[in-house]
């Protein structure tokens, strides 16, 4: 059942226009509820319904992780194949003892950048929609691996990208057209598409200004697809058991762990897990340059949500979603967020590097009343501090809490949208 408090604070933040649109769905065995509230468009009177379209984003890549899935239990390939065996003239980057395997692609674990090098961030509508396949080779053929292939994960959009290329390859379908065949169709996900037809539609937007829908180019299997709050309940609903179809095996490999780094970083195909408070929790997120989407399951518990937004860039309501599934991880308001003045002696006491994944370091910088924040050498941001342990960035998006031994800093846990990513420890204490 939605909880009352979650709608609340969804219809407030809609009033303030921070996003300008939302849908939130409960699912359970017994039925779905959704709350919507906002408009489809700043400006606009029109609120959004269970049935408004949406960008979804990289929650695109649990579909092409579960076409995989399908065409592994037909025998089309197997989850340890190299990937090598599947391109012509482009020749993988390698590290380790073996080669990229198709798993490593769908669990983030090849080693392969997040985005492509050659995107320019600073007019990134065209970077996407320009994206070739052929620019997606090159990517590949230029890249050089900074860790071991299977040790770490890495979040890429590259390597998806890849996936897509590959299942097309291999069924002779183009991607979309495959994860429609495969898995929409028999879920009677009739609203999900790159450009699926329906009367509502949600405006993108950035700081409250409408921007455009993205033109993803060859990184279209990694972001591209166009979803409802209805439909995604019916790929819910579908993991919790409650729809019996021919895609039951397939969703049921892709819920296995298939990478395990820590309670809170495994991966099954597509797939983020995590295990707290002895809670099983599936979920993946989504942002557009101008939407953003969320969708958890508790298999264990029979419940799941589902969250899409009209807005991005620290307009994110993925903290309500994780609330409704998990009392325990409360959103924004509910937190601790004044700002503390703090002495820089007592900010250095975090400074440091720290590993949250083998050679993925974040070193943390303290300047006057903040730290300053690098991730394997790029910048990434400021954090100040709202407790004696706990810092945060000033769009309240990311979050981290110290931890002590005997009044030493040995690391810290991360969390990101009302969700805890990782837990780094301290390198150099």
């Amino acid at each position: 059942m939605l909880r009352s408090d979650v709608a609340g604070l969804a219809k407030a933040r809609t009033s303030a226009g921070d996003p300008p649109g939302l849908v939130l769905g409960s699912i359970d065995a017994a039925e779905v509820q959704y709350a919507c509230s906002g408009t489809l468009m700043a400006g606009s009177e029109e609120t959004p319904s269970e049935k408004t379209l949406f960008e979804i984003g990289s929650i695109t890549k649990v579909f092409i992780a579960l076409a995989l899935a399908k065409l592994v239990q037909r025998q089309v390939l197997s989850l340890t194949d190299p990937v090598q065996e599947f391109l012509d003239d482009t020749k993988l980057p390698s590290r380790g003892s073996r080669p990229i395997r198709v798993v490593d692609l769908a669990t983030h674990t090849a080693a392969l950048p997040q985005m492509p090098d050659s995107f320019d961030r600073t007019r990134p509508w065209d970077s996407f929609r320009d994206f070739s396949k052929d620019d997606l080779m090159e990517q590949l053929e230029r890249t050089s691996l900074d860790w071991d292939v299977g040790t770490s994960y890495l979040y890429s959009n590259v390597g998806y990208a890849l996936l897509g290329l590959i299942l097309e390859k291999l069924s002779g379908t183009r991607w979309d057209l495959l994860v429609k065949e495969l898995i929409l169709d028999p879920l009677g996900m009739t609203d999900t598409g790159v450009s699926p037809r329906t009367n509502s539609v949600a405006s993108s937007h950035q700081a409250g200004k409408p921007v455009p829908f993205v033109e993803f180019g060859a990184l279209a299997p990694a972001g591209a697809l166009k979803s409802t709050a209805h439909d995604l309940a019916k790929l819910a609903k579908a993991n919790l058991e409650c729809i019996e179809s021919g895609v039951s095996p397939a969703l049921e490999l892709a819920r296995k762990s298939h990478f395990h780094g820590t309670d809170l970083s495994q991966m099954g195909l597509g797939w983020h897990i995590q295990s707290r408070n002895k809670k099983r929790l599936l979920w993946h997120r989504g942002e557009t340059l101008g939407q953003t989407s969320f969708i958890g399951i508790l298999p264990d518990e029979a419940s799941a949500v589902v969250m899409l937004a009209n807005s991005a860039f620290g307009n994110c309501c993925c903290d309500l979603a994780v609330w409704q599934v998990d009392d325990a991880i409360e959103p924004k308001e509910r937190q601790k967020r004044e700002l503390l003045e703090r002495e820089p002696s007592d900010v250095r006491q975090f400074e440091g590097v720290y590993e949250f994944a083998p050679q993925i370091t974040m070193k943390l910088t303290a300047e006057q009343d903040h730290l300053s924040v690098e991730v394997d050498g790029a910048r990434g941001g400021k954090m100040y501090a709202v407790s004696g342990t706990e810092f945060i960035t000033k769009d309240e998006r990311v979050r981290i809490k110290f931890v002590k031994t005997k009044d030493e800093v040995v690391g810290f846990s991360l969390m990101q949208h009302g969700i805890e990513q990782f837990i780094a420890k301290r390198s150099d204490a």
